[in-house]
């Protein structure tokens, strides 16, 4: 028998009780149990969901795990190299899109590890890398952009 529990949010709470209501919820649900929770604090949910309902305008919009969510947003690589327009062209012939200013590489398509493996093959120094991935919040504020009454400027 699944035991069923609700908890709306964890708004009002300081950051113990915040930090206790994840634990017990993730040990809950851990244990068998399941957990729904009715949240707008995206930054929480991605703590502890493993799947997330949203509902836009009154209309199913997913129901999915976080992770395949995550999936569907944009990856970017930026890359520092003295070498800009060598690490530019190595990748172009690997049908990869990377823009350079200055120094600094803006690479899509791709993941850190495959931009670096490449430098690496070509001896191209890299100062600095790092993967840039849309947050779940920006995911879920896409998804239902359509369906919102307000919306930031």
């Amino acid at each position: 028998m699944t035991r069923r529990y609700c908890c709306s949010t964890s708004n009002g709470l300081d950051p113990d009780g915040i930090r206790w209501l994840r634990t017990f919820l993730t040990d809950f649900a851990g244990r068998g149990g399941t957990v729904f929770v009715s949240s707008h604090v995206i930054s929480e949910l991605s703590m502890f969901a493993d799947d997330l309902i949203v509902i836009g305008g009154g209309r199913l919009l997913a129901a999915e795990s976080v992770a395949s969510i995550l999936e569907r947003g944009e990856s970017r690589v930026v890359v520092e190299t003295h070498q800009p327009d060598e690490l530019v062209r190595l990748l172009a012939e690997q049908h990869i899109v990377a823009e350079a200013t200055g120094d600094r590489l803006l690479v899509h398509g791709t993941t850190k590890a495959a931009v670096s493996q490449i430098a690496y093959d070509h001896h191209v120094r890299v100062v600095e890398i790092t993967e840039i991935t849309t947050s779940l919040e920006d995911r879920l504020l896409d998804m239902t952009k359509a369906s919102a009454e307000f919306a930031a400027a």
